[in-house]
């Protein structure tokens, strides 16, 4: 009995309550079926008894080892209940979109997918099985048991299941380190709901779409803003002249633009900018140019 008492103090029952009760159940059995049987006759009777009830200490090491290797084997991947979330790592870190591994063993995976950052669990809702990222496709789940298949957000796409995968709860403290709550728990119904996911910023690939699509735009404008420069006059030696202002101080070489509300549009030939001059300020060689050129 003493082994018994032993046994249900010690840190193997708390962390395998069940396995305990049947070790203590088998213990309990051995002792009444050495105390059944006859006592041989000894010096001191009372000791002998003593002695032939207890059981040896190989007999208990060989039964606590063989349950313990049988919870291993058939034990899910979260071994025990977690009262606190799991720290996953800081959010700075996952700059990526991609599903993780990395945390597996605590039954779910750490997916960065569409601006958002969540824990899917990793077990298959049809006959809870094991999942896996596909190593020939990254950004797919699989189940080990019958070939269902899940994207990133953990909606099926293939195979004998129809409900999307459980999401844990998640957070960053205040540290910027992420927290996973198994405890808590978000079904696809809810994974829009506070406390299922993270709002990250866009992914680099997302960047990148966003820029190459500044940039189709920018050559629009690009290709806009050369159609427009096609419209301005060819350039000729009539268009290029020498234009100057009315006390004669200032001279530029351009070409003649066009002329609107009492000022006149002139590219210089030197460096090719746009100049926006007024009339009044002219020569008045270049007012009867210009007045020419406009009727």
């Amino acid at each position: 009995m003493m082994w018994l008492s032993v046994l249900s103090l010690s840190p193997f029952t708390l962390y395998f309550p069940r396995t305990a009760t049947v070790i203590e159940t088998q213990l309990a059995e051995d002792v009444n079926m050495e105390t059944s049987k006859q006592v041989p006759t000894s010096i001191h009777p009372c000791e002998n008894s003593l002695q032939s009830s207890l059981p040896t200490r190989r007999r208990v090491l060989g039964i606590c080892s063989g349950c313990a290797l049988a919870c291993a084997a058939t034990s899910p991947r979260v071994l025990a209940d977690w009262n606190d979330p799991i720290p996953v790592g800081a959010l700075k870190d996952y700059t990526k979109d991609e599903i993780s591994e990395e945390y597996v063993q605590h039954n779910f995976f750490v997916t960065r997918h569409e601006g958002r950052l969540f824990a899917t669990i990793a077990t298959c809702p049809h006959k809870q099985n094991y999942l896996l990222r596909n190593t020939k496709d990254p950004k797919r789940i699989t189940c080990t048991g019958h070939d269902a298949v899940f994207d990133p957000a953990g909606k099926p796409l293939s195979g004998p299941v129809r409900q999307g995968l459980v999401r844990f709860g998640i957070a960053v403290d205040d540290k910027g380190i992420v927290q996973v709550d198994p405890n808590k728990q978000f079904s696809e119904a809810k994974w829009d709901d506070v406390g299922s996911f993270i709002a990250v910023k866009t992914t680099a690939s997302t960047t990148n779409s966003s820029t190459s699509t500044q940039e189709q735009t920018k050559g629009k404008d690009s290709t806009t803003s050369t159609k427009s420069e096609k419209a301005v006059p060819k350039k000729s030696e009539e268009a290029l002249r020498e234009w100057s202002d009315s006390t004669g101080t200032y001279k530029v070489k351009a070409y003649f633009i066009s002329s609107t509300n009492g000022r006149v549009k002139l590219k210089r030939a030197d460096n090719g900018k746009f100049v926006d001059v007024p009339i009044e300020k002219l020569s008045e060689v270049d007012k009867k140019w210009l007045q020419t050129r406009i009727n």
